[in-house]
């Protein structure tokens, strides 16, 4: 039997001998009930294509014989609510919307707009990666008491999520299967859980805790640490004002202080021999090492001639609310990144640091490190600078403008990410890249002037510039980015 097109009221089938595909419906419908047979032929597999333009589908019943669950498929259905399966169909099932196997021990797929509790049935052992990934209105899930796994990814981005209670019979959940739940404000962890999730984007999270039970990782405090307190694991994002650092802890797990915005104050307790504090700053024990600034830190930095080194959590910075309005009565919430500290200033006499108007650079003032984030007003970088390092003004939510010399090379990866104040940038003919979300969440910025011709432009480099104007040759990078990016470009003449 050849492919044949057959229409059922506001269906659209594609049939052979054996099957029945769904290839289109009419997408005004926001529910939809697919048969189970057309023409006597069972309808097995839906075509991708014919979830284009679903925004309208809140629910969907899916067919007894289907043998592909497009589940990547309905997660562009925004306002989807509930998935039905025919009781009758011998893999799948479901129940209050959600999406089962067939015994109902894995949950397989939430549908991504469900608002509503979800209560997890006790015969559940699995959630499955991404089960839930994106279900940004769901506020409560109640976990069964006998869960085993949970997935990675399977709650990731759940925005609304308040609260989870980790049942004790949980022995695993994936490294990223709680990233972005940023109303999630307090966490438990069983005896069984030995491996933590990493927790990123959970901005919330007040206090971590551990069962008494658990052989390897234990709670100060709210503080993640190991099972004797020798390291530091996990310091939750949520946490504000003052964190002390044990007399036992000798180690710090990398970006266990990362994203922890709302923290103004670092101390070590007597009897710590690996670290030291400063007026609220963590060092190692003999200073050498800047460790972390904190992001709520205020006022200026002081390093001194002894500081040799500066660690990847140096400089945390915090989430702030701004408010956008476009003009057109258009209202948009957004999330910026921002610190406290207006200032850092190095001894004169140190070998590998500088500073300048209460920037950080490197001895000679080749390589700007880190602008503070609550610098405040135009900045005009030296004539020696080459480089802006990665991250190196990263959340200066208050910077205005910025000069850059004309001997700039490189901007790094997240150079200027969060500097949404910015509204207008030259950068010289001379700069050879421009990092990956070098400039992402420079909301404000209306022009860009990016003069070289062969200067390469990373990926998202301008992601969430939604006024940008790319001003740059015709035939350069710059302006082959602009056209795959779809944002505005004007051809800079006469270079």
């Amino acid at each position: 039997m050849e492919d044949k097109t057959v229409k059922i009221k506001d269906y659209v089938f594609r049939l052979n001998d054996d099957r029945a595909v769904l290839t289109a419906w009419n997408k005004n419908r926001a529910s939809v009930e697919l048969p189970n047979r057309v023409e006597g032929v069972p309808v097995r597999d839906i075509d991708p294509d014919a979830f284009e333009g679903c925004e309208s589908l809140r629910d969907i019943s899916l067919p007894m014989e289907l043998a592909h669950l497009p589940l990547t498929e309905l997660r562009r259905c925004r306002s989807l609510e509930a998935i039905r399966v025919s009781p009758l169909h011998a893999e799948f099932s479901s129940q209050d919307g959600i999406l089962y196997n067939k015994e109902k021990t894995e949950l397989l797929d939430c549908p991504i707009a469900r608002s509503k509790a979800v209560r997890v049935p006790e015969t559940v052992k699995k959630i499955v990666k991404s089960a839930f990934s994106g279900c940004e209105k769901l506020r409560e899930i109640n976990l069964p008491a006998h869960l085993e796994t949970i997935e990675d990814y399977a709650f990731a981005h759940c925005k609304s999520l308040h609260s989870m209670a980790l049942p004790d019979s949980l022995s695993f959940i994936g490294p990223h299967a709680l990233t972005a739940c940023r109303q999630l404000r307090a966490l438990h962890l069983s005896s069984n859980i030995t491996e933590p999730p990493v927790l990123n984007g959970c901005k919330s999270l007040r206090a971590i805790t551990v069962s008494a039970e658990n052989p390897a990782l234990s709670s100060r405090n709210g503080v993640l640490f190991n099972a004797d307190g020798t390291e530091l694991r996990r310091c939750p994002q949520g946490k504000t004002g003052k964190l002390v650092i044990p007399a036992e802890t000798q180690a710090i797990a990398a970006d266990a202080l990362s994203g922890c915005g709302g923290l103004t104050e670092i101390r070590v307790a007597e009897g710590n021999s690996a670290f030291s504090d400063q007026d609220g700053v963590l060092f190692d024990a003999e200073r050498t090492r800047l460790i972390c600034c904190p992001a709520g830190y205020g006022g200026t930095l002081m390093l001194g001639e002894e500081v040799t080194e500066i660690g990847p959590d140096a400089f945390p910075v915090q989430l702030l609310p701004i408010v956008m309005d476009d003009g057109s009565g258009s209202i948009t919430r957004l999330w910026i990144e921002g610190a406290a500290l207006n200032e850092i200033c190095t001894a004169n006499e140190n070998a590998v640091f500088s500073s300048e108007n209460g920037v950080l650079y490197n001895k000679d003032k080749t390589v700007l490190l880190r602008c503070p984030g609550g610098y405040r007003g135009r900045l005009t970088l030296p004539d020696t600078v080459r480089e802006i390092a990665d991250s190196a003004m990263r959340g200066c939510s208050e910077l205005t403008a910025l000069n850059l010399p004309d001997g700039l090379r490189r901007i790094g990866d997240a150079a200027l990410e969060g500097c949404f104040q910015l509204e207008r940038l030259v950068i010289p003919e001379g700069t050879g890249e421009i990092g990956e979300g070098a400039m992402t969440g420079c909301v404000h910025m209306t022009d860009v002037f990016i003069r070289g011709r062969q200067t390469a432009v990373g990926h998202l480099a301008f992601d969430c510039c939604a006024n940008l104007t790319v001003h740059a040759p015709a035939d350069s990078p710059a302006a082959q980015y602009a056209a795959a990016e779809r944002l505005n470009f004007r051809p800079i003449l006469g270079i």
